[in-house]
């Protein structure tokens, strides 16, 4: 069952209770996949140790809360990173489509645009051994903003959904990365983009930062009913305004990221195109209804429903599309 934690204080605190919320998550589930053994094999490569001083320089208040999360964790800094940016190590998924068995960060999205508002609706994946220990938990940082998040046991916040106290909504599908750059890890970045102003704020850090690997990300703003889906590597940025829907799931499908070196696991590939179909299908189509009928995902840890009104992002977090609201939020509050 999802629960709700708050977490407040300097981005080393707050780290520190958000690897309390998942210890014994990690240690008694993590560490003994098969996803967490292949990470620890990179933990002393010089791509990770690169990656952490891209970290360090850039913004270094997420590498203070990398070493609170790894403090409450009781557990190596170096294992808590390799275990953060696993989707950006060299072979994490092998380039064979078929191999997705590593991959444990599966997910989906719709993103939906209108005249009278836009919406976000996520279906976040993963081991269903974390299904009674992962969250929606809001966040106070000093002296950083305030955000509202789904957490998982051992990983920074910003990896899947979340909203912040501006307005900014966001989800997110971690995409395996064939090439990896000198850069800043994807679920850095993402966590970076819960403190961005706006959407263009947001476009500028991703462009201005040096990537080290592959994402897709949706992107609103409270008060305006533009949707953004962006799609990052470590040569390019491709972002585009949504009107009326899009799909995405764990690759590449933007036009102009085709030719680009990519990961088509089969899962995803299937997924997207049955969604996609769906989503095609009627004029008035519902996010929930059609990322359910496409569902390839092992196990659903959460759903996120994100309404984007012209003064509030209005959200709903559920167990399963036809189970009772869990969490009703109001942009990064719970009410």
């Amino acid at each position: 069952m999802l629960t709700f934690t708050e977490f407040s204080g300097s981005p080393y605190q707050v780290g520190l209770a958000l690897g309390r919320f998942g210890a014994e998550a990690i240690h008694t589930t993590v560490m003994s996949s098969p996803a967490w053994e292949r990470a620890m094999q990179w933990r002393d490569h010089e791509h990770v140790l690169a990656m952490q001083e891209q970290v360090k320089v850039k913004h270094p208040y997420i590498w203070d809360e990398l070493q609170g999360l790894a403090r409450g964790l009781e557990l190596p800094p170096d294992d808590v990173f390799a275990w953060n940016v696993r989707t950006d190590l060299p072979d994490y998924v092998d380039a064979d489509p078929t191999m997705s068995e590593a991959f444990d960060a599966e997910s989906a999205t719709v993103l939906l645009a209108g005249t009278e508002g836009a919406r976000i609706v996520h279906r976040q994946g993963g081991d269903a051994h974390l299904l009674a220990h992962c969250g929606i938990a809001q966040f106070r940082l000093d002296p950083a903003g305030e955000f509202a998040a789904f957490v998982c046991p051992g990983m920074l916040p910003g990896s899947t959904f979340g909203v912040t106290s501006n307005g900014l909504a966001m989800a997110v599908n971690l995409v395996p990365a064939p090439q990896v750059g000198v850069g800043v890890p994807s679920i850095v970045l993402c966590r970076a983009l819960l403190e961005a102003p706006d959407l263009s704020s947001a476009v500028k850090m991703l462009n201005q930062t040096a990537r080290a690997g592959q994402a897709h990300i949706g992107l609103g703003l409270r008060g305006g009913t533009t949707l953004l889906s962006i799609e990052f590597n470590p040569e390019t940025v491709s972002v585009q305004a949504i009107k009326p829907g899009a799909v995405h799931t764990n690759h590449l499908v933007h036009e102009d990221m085709l030719e680009q070196p990519r990961v088509v696991m089969e899962p995803s590939r299937q997924h997207y195109n049955e969604a996609n179909a769906l989503l095609q299908m009627g004029d008035n189509p519902d996010p929930m209804d059609i990322l359910g009928k496409s569902a390839h995902l092992a196990a659903t840890l959460a759903w996120a429903d994100m309404q984007i009104n012209a003064d509030e992002v209005l959200w709903s977090v559920y167990t399963a599309p036809d189970a009772p609201v869990r969490f009703q939020m109001r942009d990064a509050r719970h009410i």
